[in-house]
């Protein structure tokens, strides 16, 4: 096992978006005026009550990136623990337990972690978030329930003499079904642009370390046999920072523009799959074509005292930038967080992707004020899942799709080391999806549902 981990070292620094539920996850701890040895065994103690009332067929309520927290209906307690500590200046670690009346007792996430100022080694139970976007990531997020990793990434970022900064994260995940690496490289060739490429795949067999290499190249997949039973995406990411826009709108202190464009499965000229195809095939400059492709973008705004957001993401429609070589006029997928083989990319009954789902689009609203120690926010998202047949790889239907309006508001008092919040979730649910699993969708035309949750939470900070 070790061997293979060789192979699987690095991942760029991570944005994770702010959850209305709980306040968001939270970033590692500052490398920074580190002490020798420090312990504390409790560092927040937070506990809440929130009932829910629903008519919803699933009779439970998972909280959008939220490490696989979920509701049932009726009245939910939670109690949730952190604790962190030093045990020398390049090593630490932090743990997070949560108590529900679901679930009980769980140890919901720990990682220890080894740190020089450039780069960290981190090894535990956690989730990985990769990209800019706020509220789902297509690739991977932490809505799943967190699991076994290993992590190897940059601290600060790296120069390369006329060419950039660079940032780099390698790791290798155990979810329940399957094991997972992914890698995420960050170019930075100025202040206010960044350039991702990143990649996951999915894998249930073993392979040596030469045959991991060549899952990241992909060079035996879609294979019947060996390598070909994996499942890979891969995507490329744009964030600018619009440094411009406080000079035209002095109100704004920070923006930021981002669009990714993704896919699950990729035509390559290397790929002995694809050696059948005509080698004059115009597929991009670099060799390959994504395909299976999924598109989100959106927009952040700040200023002293709120925050402004705007999404969008989209995975049932193809966007070739250059050609299909499969079947150009192809206009739906077939795979996002499915697999003909390989176990849906979900962990604990929640989605490790976009929490969106499988053959969807959201569209999402986000915006939040400070006063003082009151602050308020308020979400609004509106989600289409269409029903696309899987079962015949040549042909698609599509159906009337089901819709989610989904209503977030929180009211937050924080007056150190305590904080209060209020939340209210309201989702109306219009042509209801009558199939439970995750990554297939089958509305039913004027059926309609409904969760109101609503809950209390306290917080207090060690």
């Amino acid at each position: 096992m070790y061997k293979k981990l060789a192979a699987v070292l690095c991942i760029n620094y991570l944005l994770f978006p702010v959850s209305i539920i709980s306040g968001g996850p939270q970033t590692d701890n500052d490398t920074s005026n580190r002490t020798l040895f420090r312990l504390t065994p409790l560092s927040s103690l937070t506990i809440g009550a929130a009932h829910l009332s629903t008519t919803y067929p699933v009779g439970r309520y998972t909280f959008p990136n939220q490490d696989g927290t979920f509701a049932d209906k009726g009245l939910n307690y939670f109690l949730t623990a952190t604790g962190n500590g030093a045990i020398s200046t390049f090593s630490d670690f932090f743990y997070d337990i949560r108590i529900n009346n679901v679930e009980g007792l769980r140890f919901k996430k720990g990682s220890l972690f080894l740190r020089t100022r450039s780069v960290s080694l981190e090894a535990g139970r956690n989730n990985i978030w990769l990209g800019n976007s706020y509220y789902g990531s297509l690739l991977l997020s932490n809505n799943a329930e967190p699991y076994t990793l290993i992590r190897f990434r940059t601290e600060q970022p790296f120069r390369i003499p006329y060419i950039g900064n660079f940032d780099y994260t390698l790791f290798h995940g155990w979810p329940r079904r399957f094991n997972i690496i992914g890698h995420m490289l960050s170019w930075y060739p100025a202040s206010w642009f960044e350039f991702n490429i990143k990649q996951t795949i999915v894998y249930t067999g073993k392979y040596t370390f030469f045959e991991y290499l060549n899952m990241f190249t992909a060079r035996k997949a879609n294979l019947r046999d060996g390598l070909g039973e994996t499942n890979s995406r891969a995507s490329f990411e744009i964030a600018v920072n619009l440094k411009l826009l406080p000079n035209i709108l002095p109100v704004i202190n920070n923006s930021k523009l981002y669009l990714e464009y993704g896919g699950e499965d990729f035509y390559a000229k290397w790929q002995k799959a694809d050696e059948r195809f005509d080698k004059n095939l115009w597929i991009g400059p670099f060799g390959f074509q994504l395909l299976d492709t999924a598109i989100l973008s959106g927009i952040s705004l700040q200023t002293d005292n709120s925050t402004f957001v705007l999404e969008y993401a989209q995975n049932y429609k193809n966007h070739y930038l250059f050609y299909d070589p499969y079947n150009g006029n192809r206009p739906y997928n077939f795979s996002w967080y499915r697999h003909r083989v390989q176990p849906p990319f979900t962990n604990n009954e929640a989605l490790m992707g976009h929490h969106m789902g499988h053959a969807a689009e959201m569209f999402m609203l986000y915006y939040e004020h400070s006063f003082s120690a009151f602050s308020t926010a308020f979400l609004f998202s509106r989600r289409h899942r269409w029903n696309i047949n899987l079962d015949d790889w040549d042909s698609y239907k599509i159906n009337s799709a089901e819709r989610q309006d989904s209503f977030h508001s929180k009211v937050q008092y924080q007056q150190n080391p305590i904080s209060v919040s209020l939340r209210l979730i309201l989702n109306l649910y219009n042509n209801v999806d009558s199939d439970n699993n995750l990554v297939r969708n089958i509305p039913v035309g004027g059926v309609t549902a409904r969760d109101i949750l609503v809950g209390v939470f306290f917080t207090y900070r060690f």
